[in-house]
């Protein structure tokens, strides 16, 4: 099978897991920081995995207006949820005084 005959499936794949397991778990993990709580290890790597998948199938993605949209959704879960686990970070290491 060729590249080109290739992305299309493997974008699907991708697509399929952003939508059915990355999404929800985001917006799981989304609840939890704005609850206060801070990223654990594996929050982290979910995270930075997530990114990762997300570059490498925005070209494709960014032909495709129903690709774009959930690609578009999950950046700004991950961002989301870095600004507020950053701010959490630094409000549980403010020093009290």
């Amino acid at each position: 099978m060729d590249e080109s005959t290739h992305d299309p499936i493997l974008t699907r794949i991708m697509m399929d897991q952003l939508v059915k397991k990355c999404i929800p778990r985001a917006l799981r993990l989304k609840d939890r920081v704005y609850c206060g709580e801070r990223l654990n290890d594996f929050d982290i790597i979910f995270l930075n995995d997530t990114l990762t998948d997300i570059t490498s199938i925005k070209p494709i993605a960014d032909r495709n207006p129903d690709y774009r949209q959930v690609v578009l959704r999950m950046v700004q879960l991950c961002k989301d949820i870095s600004d507020k686990a950053l701010e959490n970070e630094t409000r549980h290491h403010k020093p009290h005084g």
